[in-house]
């Protein structure tokens, strides 16, 4: 479970096996991050990198936002991600009006 568990090794899963993933950058030091937004520009999408859901991802549209996450940031791993946009579907709960499996 640990390559599913944090974002940054998920991505050695999706290459393994042919799928293409967004480029990323672990959020280790300010200049290593001001680099990857000199690359892929904004906006990015930065979250913990441990850890399933959404809680504590943020978008972040400009250097000011940026410097505003970096200085408040919790004491955790984060990945920054290049944005894709896009529709996301999930198959993971799908009911019909009833709360009955489709």
């Amino acid at each position: 479970m640990a390559p599913m568990k944090y974002k940054s090794k998920m991505k050695a899963v999706y290459e393994k096996a042919g799928i293409k993933a967004c480029r990323y950058h672990l959020v280790n030091d300010y200049d290593g991050c001001l680099a990857f937004l000199h690359e892929v520009g904004y906006p990015v999408v930065v979250k913990p990198d441990n850890g399933v859901g959404a809680s504590a991802t943020y978008k972040l549209k400009n250097l000011e936002e940026f410097n505003y996450f970096y200085s408040t940031k919790p004491d955790v791993q984060f990945v920054m991600e290049e944005f894709v946009p896009g529709h996301v579907e999930t198959f993971d709960g799908i009911t019909n009006s009833k709360k009955e499996t489709c």
